[in-house]
């Protein structure tokens, strides 16, 4: 059976939904531009069901982890020790490339992956000569340059591009944040990296943009049936960590009082967890706040609201920032400083307010939700959103490259079955 051109898409997914929404992004322009393409996304949250996958877009689910402290992680929710859900990780991404044997895999964010699992997958592919090409993908602002050229540094990140990697690709742009500079891989590897632009699913997403522009405020809230004259959104992409900016919100919502409050929309995320759902459903008692964990409408929210409030995560921020909305950031207090280094970033281009939530109160929070509100909406042209088109595009020069020998043969499905069985029988 003809194999149709493959890219395979790796995301650590540990916190946050970013890595999986910039591949979904991707892969759906890929095969929406390629129609011979497939794209299959490994990923560890289980969060991807909810994301609409378009025809000859396809995920497996690997055993979910969750980021615990720097450099580690456990179990979400299997009750497996630490060795035994490596291997087991490792295994199954390992015999998937290895039936698939695609003309791509992309990883993203993390170098050898969590616990170091893709090691034994890009041993492979480099020790049997396969013709996979390796791309890492990155976004724009990872950590404190000195901390993470450091890091690398010692723990070999930059030997193991170097032997591994064709390429890498870069979700930003130089004028605005020299990611290739500052982060060592310019010196080191200038013919591997490739400046894509920023991926914004919402240029895509055809709940918040028709014939690639946004819909109106007007239009986004008569779709939701809202008919408020201000809307605030509250939201945080998966919502693990969201709470103290989210409770932070309401504390300064009741701060403007009932004649200055603003209908307001708090959509949590799927990952926080449900403890904290339920105390800002208790905070927000006598506030005019709807409280929503999940919608697939999320970008119709945003486009209907006249101020968004968010942490500093890149889809989010981009998002927002597209669709031209007068957005407040409260970036998380850590572990790395990615997010504050780019609210700080967009505030200085005009883009956004930057809030620290170390020094915040609900007055100050107040005031600047009622100063943004006030304020006219920012302007937008000076971020390049072509990271969709640009990744497709880079990947696609890769899928034709391959000689009828040298592509594998797919007999069918039970390949794969047969294979995880085996990995399975050898591993019990």
């Amino acid at each position: 059976m003809h194999h149709r051109p493959t890219v395979l898409m790796y995301s650590p997914d540990s916190i946050g939904l970013g890595h999986m929404q910039r591949h979904a992004a991707i892969s759906g322009r890929l095969v929406r531009d390629y129609n011979d393409a497939s794209a299959l996304m490994l990923v560890g949250s289980g969060v991807g069901a909810f994301f609409d996958q378009p025809q000859g877009v396809d995920s497996i689910k690997l055993p979910s982890v969750q980021k615990v402290g720097v450099d580690r992680w456990e179990p979400r929710t299997l009750g497996f020790e630490t060795g035994a859900m490596r291997k087991l990780r490792a295994g199954l991404i390992r015999e998937t490339v290895k039936v698939v044997d695609p003309e791509v895999f992309i990883v993203d964010h993390l170098v050898t992956g969590v616990w170091d699992e893709l090691l034994p997958t890009l041993q492979m592919i480099r020790s049997q000569h396969r013709q996979t090409k390796i791309i890492l993908g990155l976004r724009d602002i990872l950590d404190a340059p000195e901390h993470l050229t450091r890091k690398w540094s010692n723990d070999g990140y930059y030997d193991l591009i170097d032997r591994y990697y064709d390429q890498i690709f870069i979700y930003g742009c130089p004028d605005i944040f020299p990611s290739a500079k500052v982060y060592g891989l310019e010196q080191r590897f200038p013919e591997k990296i490739t400046y894509c632009g920023y991926v914004c699913s919402t240029v895509d997403n055809i709940n918040g943009a028709a014939n690639g522009e946004p819909v109106s405020v007007l239009d986004a809230k008569s779709e939701l049936g809202i008919q408020s004259s201000q809307l605030i959104v509250v939201t945080a992409g998966g919502g693990h960590d969201a709470y103290p900016m989210m409770s932070a919100s309401i504390s300064a919502l009741k701060e403007l009082g009932p004649k200055s409050a603003v209908p307001t929309i708090m959509i949590t995320g799927p990952l926080m967890p449900a403890k904290q759902l339920a105390r800002l459903r208790q905070e927000s008692e006598g506030v005019p706040i709807t409280i929503i964990p999940w919608t697939k409408k999320l970008t119709t929210y945003l486009a209907a609201a006249d101020l968004v409030i968010t942490m500093g995560g890149y889809n989010s921020m981009l998002e927002t920032v597209y669709l031209g909305k007068r957005t407040i950031v409260i970036p998380r207090k850590g572990p790395s400083s990615e997010q504050k280094i780019r609210a700080k970033l967009f505030a200085d281009l005009g883009l956004v307010t930057n809030v620290d939530l170390n020094r915040l109160t609900a007055r100050k929070l107040a005031g600047e939700i009622e100063r943004s509100l006030a304020s006219a909406p920012p302007s937008t042209a000076c971020l390049p959103m072509t990271g969709v088109d640009r990744a497709a595009q880079a990947i696609a020069q890769h899928f034709y490259q391959r000689t009828p020998v040298q592509r594998a043969t797919h007999h069918n499905n039970e390949h794969l079955i047969y294979a995880i069985n085996g990995f399975y029988a050898a591993n019990g």
